[in-house]
C-alpha cells in the first residue's frame, strides 16, 4: 500500500515472516522477496515495513543504532539476526525497542 500525502509518499510493506520450523532455503528466499520489494520503492519515499518477523530483539550495545535502548529479550534468535541485517542494509530502524513502550507493545 502506498499513501500519497501532500509533501511525502508513505509505502507501507505488510509481513508475516515464516514458521521457525521451516528450512532456510525457504526463509532466504522470503527474505530475497522482501528487499526485491523495498528496492522497488522510490528513493525519496519514506518506507514502513509493519508486522510479526518472529525475532527477539535484544538489548546488546552495539546494535542500538538499529534496536535503540529498549529492548525486550536478553537472548537472540535467528529472526533477529535475520532483522538486524535487513534493517542495517537499509539504514532503517526497529521501532518496536527504538523508543520507550510498555513491555506488552514489543511483543509484535
Amino acid at each position: 500500500m502506498r499513501m500519497i500525502v501532500k509533501f511525502n509518499n508513505f509505502p507501507v510493506i505488510l509481513i508475516y515472516t515464516l514458521a521457525p520450523e521451516k528450512n532456510k532455503l525457504v526463509k532466504d528466499s522470503f527474505y530475497d522477496k522482501l528487499n526485491q520489494i523495498y528496492q522497488r520503492i522510490p528513493a525519496y519515499d519514506t518506507k514502513i515495513i509493519v508486522g510479526h518477523c518472529n525475532a527477539k530483539i535484544g538489548r546488546k550495545e552495539v546494535l542500538k543504532p538499529v534496536t535503540g535502548n529498549w529492548g525486550l529479550h536478553d537472548i537472540q534468535n535467528e529472526y533477529e539476526t535475520r532483522a538486524i541485517h535487513f534493517a542495517t542494509n537499509d539504514n532503517m530502524i526497529i521501532v518496536s525497542t527504538y523508543f520507550l513502550h510498555r513491555n506488552v507493545h514489543k511483543e509484535t
